[in-house]
């Protein structure tokens, strides 16, 4: 009933957008639409889903789930692919899923990669809930969106974090302990069953549609060489929705440090130790003959100093200006 109840989930969320609370009665125009879905449900009675496959106990099956996306929304649509008897290829329907978009206004490829997640984690739990029942030794995933496929046959890490962890969470839902063989394929949208819940039907086209919805596209049921050419996607630069969503490269400048550390000009301790006390004699020198009006070219060198107690003196006073020069 997927593309059906697909409508009425946009109808709700319009109505969510345009009423804040409950006392506030909805446009006309929404009204009317709700009525006229809710006449409509009545309608659904006619349509009859079989509740049995037409497999046997332990019997060899494909899965194959279909994708799509649009502005409205995404959703997905399931089917069992198995030889009825020799020669004849029967589908069944076994599940669908659907999720109305955010009006976040998401680009369609993004939409089309959600999907796609949707997609992996319906085939995952189809798979845990058939095991022990039929066994899968086939599960093929189509989507329309070429650009989305390239992405998840590339690394999850070369894109931003929305596509990221999408791509991830793909691969991973994918990857099977026994390599269950899985295969991304592409399918023309016209051929895609999951565009019918992208769009949403009424229940007469739903009822006109229905046979397509419950077995599939008509080459599904024939032979493999008619089902659309498998493609190796490769990620395409110069692709815009895929320049776009590659992450952006960090770019690291490393500043080389000028400033000389002092002890390394030095060929020995005992040299920094003289140096440091020639320096701090100097300061003394012309400090006194500022204060006491020595020509500035006059030496006083009669100042004594300790080389050992002034080399921690200068070696406090280095310390702090690496500080400095640091901050």
């Amino acid at each position: 009933m997927g593309p059906f109840m697909f409508r009425g989930k946009l109808l709700r969320q319009r109505v969510w957008d345009q009423v804040k609370d409950w006392d506030t009665p909805v446009s006309e125009e929404l009204r009317l639409e709700a009525v006229t879905w809710a006449q409509d449900v009545g309608v659904l009675s006619r349509v009859r889903v079989p509740r049995w496959f037409g497999t046997k106990i332990g019997q060899p099956v494909q899965l194959h789930v279909f994708c799509d996306a649009s502005k409205k929304g995404f959703g997905c649509v399931t089917y069992l692919r198995f030889e009825e008897s020799p020669g004849v290829v029967k589908t069944a329907f076994v599940a669908a899923k659907d999720r109305v978009a955010n009006k976040d206004g998401c680009k369609i490829p993004r939409l089309e990669l959600q999907a796609m997640v949707l997609e992996s984690r319906l085939q995952r739990t189809l798979i845990g809930e058939l095991e022990g029942v039929l066994v899968v030794e086939q599960v093929f995933l189509w989507g329309d969106n070429e650009s989305v496929l390239a992405w998840l046959g590339s690394e999850s890490g070369k894109f931003d974090t929305f596509v990221c962890n999408r791509v991830a969470e793909v691969q991973e839902n994918v990857t099977y302990e026994d390599n269950r063989p899985v295969q991304l394929r592409y399918v023309a949208t016209l051929d895609n069953p999951a565009d019918m819940v992208t769009r949403g039907l009424s229940t007469k086209e739903f009822e006109e549609k229905m046979k397509c919805w419950l077995e599939g596209p008509v080459w599904l049921r024939q032979g493999e060489e008619t089902w659309p050419a498998r493609k190796v996607y490769v990620l395409d630069p110069g692709d815009g929705f895929t320049k776009e969503e590659l992450r952006k490269e960090d770019l690291m400048v490393v500043a080389e440090d000028k400033k000389e550390d002092f002890e390394d000009r030095t060929a020995a301790w005992s040299r920094l130790r003289v140096v440091a006390a020639l320096a701090v004699k100097f300061l003394r020198t012309v400090s006194r003959s500022a204060r006491f009006g020595t020509a500035s070219g006059g030496r006083n060198w009669s100042a004594q100093v300790t080389l050992g107690e002034k080399k921690e003196v200068v070696e406090v006073k280095l310390s702090q200006s690496d500080y400095d020069i640091a901050e």
